[in-house]
């Protein structure tokens, strides 16, 4: 059987692989706040990437996850993208990683929900 694009067999287990979360201006940061929380679980880092008018959007989502006291900016890119079209659009990348206890805030945060 052939694995799935994003999983990379090892010797005993399988390692995934972490797809950056590509931020649209169409849903709201606590979508991403959501999805940071799930992949940095998973992977222990995230990268948020946004285009133009989603720059806000991932912005809002990263400062959200730093001031909850999940994530810490490891990195954060700024560029204009380069395609044959007169107008370029610009570009962010923010990197977070998961700070020491992301651990018990996240079970603190789904116990939260379940006993509402």
């Amino acid at each position: 059987a052939i694995a799935p694009y994003n999983l990379i067999p090892t010797k005993f287990t399988f390692l995934f692989m972490a797809d950056p979360i590509r931020v649209s201006s169409l849903r709201s940061p606590g979508f991403y706040v959501h999805q940071g929380k799930e992949a940095m679980k998973t992977n222990g880092e995230v990268e948020l990437h946004g285009l133009g008018n989603a720059i806000t959007i991932a912005v809002r989502a990263a400062d959200a996850l730093v001031s909850l006291g999940y994530a810490v900016i490891e990195n954060l890119k700024t560029s204009t993208t380069d395609d044959d079209s007169q107008s370029s659009k610009p570009k962010i990348v923010i990197k977070l990683t998961k700070t020491d206890d992301f651990d018990s805030k996240y079970e603190e945060f789904k116990n939260s929900r379940v006993s509402k």
